[in-house]
């Protein structure tokens, strides 16, 4: 009886412990460290090496395809230039989609902007000497210049620069361009304008100036929040003409409420005596608040800020910690920062700075928002000596992180007619959820396709003989797995089992000794 007491008791102790130890797993949560982007490749160049090509825009596909359209010139033309990948490593050689003939010896970078529209069409925007123009194409179809639909006039008059497009959850386009629009105070004033299109492009309404009360305006950029709220920020000063502004500069935002309709009295970010900013560009983070981050000089900071009512309020300006800007070694008037959102929500904003104030070499950096903290900056690519510029994001399959930029070479940085400026691309894996691409439409078949299979059907033709091409190996994210793959719960079970057997088994034998000594 005392046996089977003793033996109950130790059960108890046992059971005990273990349930403990479950408790413990249920209420404690599991101290992993959260990495934001496992590796970059090495930056590859997009364009040729000789001659300039520069400020690369970057947009993303449902179908996995990366797509990137750049600035490029030659004797006569200012061109578009456009190159796509299915993965990040392949590319194909870059075409001229548009060409723009110089006035003279004037030119000017056509400064693309290119938007995936979550259905199957790309959008285009660009600029010459004077106009800033519209296009668009089927995904498929992107690298044929004859393809692309004819471009559509955008802005007025006047002298037009900086475009940009965003697409909202109804498939609406939204514009906002620069133009100047002089007065008789000041002869060169360039102001942000509005369009939209419900019809994918093919009409757009008349133009809204957005920063009539303003006397210049550079590079703005949009951002649409879930509940299809329109935000449009800027950079604001004097001038605008290619653009430049004159110092000081200041930040702006504007709001639409109701899909474009009306929009909200500009609004400059405030900044204190003998400051300025820079750069300005917004995202929507995981928690559907508004982050803002700009360049702040002379402090040599980036400064972010939060509203988390829409717009109508915003947090007080702080340093991202552990990044500095460009400045001394480099401070362009012609740069700008981007964001973009991977699947889990998180903000990944990529900027030219340095991850010391006192470096001496120029990064271009990847800054994680998780929605709370910002990331250590991750640096994709390093330089002392030539000078990256004009990063821009774009997230594909929910979780690869694609960022193009231009870079000039240190004999030429401000000499862009004898520059050698080329295009590079690199790409991270966020710890992010993968997001498998969809079924890519089939590719308009071209006249020389269609007249090759008339022939094929022609009674006595040759039949060709399928070529016998091994089948492809399908790789479903691209991603080595892990040397060590993450734990479920069942696992942290087992592990729990043997963490506690040793001490069932001390108990066991004090009981067993106890037994054998009452005999």
């Amino acid at each position: 009886m005392r046996l089977k007491s003793l033996f109950s008791i130790s059960f108890r102790i046992i059971a005990t412990l273990v349930m403990a130890g479950l408790l413990h797993l249920a209420s404690s949560p599991l101290l992993v460290p959260e990495a934001q982007v496992v590796s970059w490749s090495p930056p590859e160049p997009l364009s040729p090496s000789g001659g300039y090509s520069w400020f690369p825009d970057i947009t993303t596909d449902a179908f996995g395809n990366i797509h990137v359209a750049y600035a490029s010139g030659y004797i006569g033309y200012d061109s578009v230039f456009y190159t796509t990948s299915n993965d990040g490593t392949s590319w194909t050689k870059p075409n001229d989609i548009f060409s723009l003939p110089q006035v003279g010896i004037n030119s000017a970078a056509t400064r693309p902007c290119i938007l995936f529209d979550g259905k199957s069409k790309l959008h285009l925007t660009f600029a010459d000497l004077t106009s800033v123009y519209y296009s668009n194409n089927s995904t498929t179809d992107a690298m044929s210049a004859q393809s692309w639909a004819p471009m559509q006039l955008m802005s007025g008059k006047q002298i037009a620069y900086f475009s940009r497009l965003v697409v909202d959850q109804d498939g609406t386009l939204h514009l906002a361009y620069t133009e100047n629009t002089p007065s008789s105070s000041n002869a060169v004033a360039y102001h942000v304008y509005y369009r939209q299109s419900k019809d994918n492009g093919e009409t757009w309404t008349d133009s809204v100036d957005l920063s009539k009360n303003q006397n210049g305006a550079v590079k703005p950029q949009f951002v649409v929040d879930d509940e299809k709220n329109i935000h449009l920020v800027w950079e604001s000063g004097r001038g605008g003409g290619l653009g430049q502004l004159a110092n000081p500069t200041s930040v702006s935002y504007s709001v639409s409420y109701d899909g474009g309709r009306t929009w909200a009295e500009p609004f400059q970010f405030p900044l204190g005596q003998d400051e300025m900013a820079k750069n300005i560009t917004i995202g929507v983070d995981r928690n559907g608040h508004l982050v803002v981050a700009y360049w702040l000089l002379p402090q040599n900071t980036i400064q972010f800020l939060i509203s988390e009512d829409n717009g109508h309020t915003w947090s007080e300006a702080a340093p991202i910690p552990g990044v500095w800007g460009a400045a001394p070694l480099y401070q362009s008037n012609l740069d700008t920062y981007s964001m973009a959102n991977d699947s889990s929500g998180k903000i990944h904003l990529v900027a030219v700075g340095k991850t010391s104030e006192a470096g001496q070499s120029l990064n271009v950096l990847d800054l994680v928002w998780n929605g709370s903290d910002w990331s250590p900056p991750e640096v994709i690519a390093t330089y002392q000596g030539d000078v990256p510029e004009w990063p821009r994001v774009a997230i594909s399959n929910g979780n690869q992180v694609n960022v193009v930029w231009f870079v000039r070479d240190e004999a030429h940085v401000w000499d862009s007619d004898h520059g050698v400026y080329q295009v590079w691309y690199s790409k991270g894996q966020a710890s992010a959820p993968y997001i498998p691409p969809k079924t890519a439409p089939s590719p308009t078949p071209t006249l020389e396709a269609t007249l090759a299979e008339m022939d094929a059907q022609t009674p006595g033709a040759e039949t060709p003989t399928p070529a016998n091409t091994p089948e492809p190996t399908i790789h479903l994210n691209n991603v080595k797995p892990p040397d060590t793959l993450p734990l479920n719960e069942t696992d942290y079970l087992a592990l729990l089992a043997k963490a506690l057997f040793p001490s069932a088994l001390f108990v066991a034998g004090i009981v067993l000794i106890a037994v054998l000594r009452k005999r």
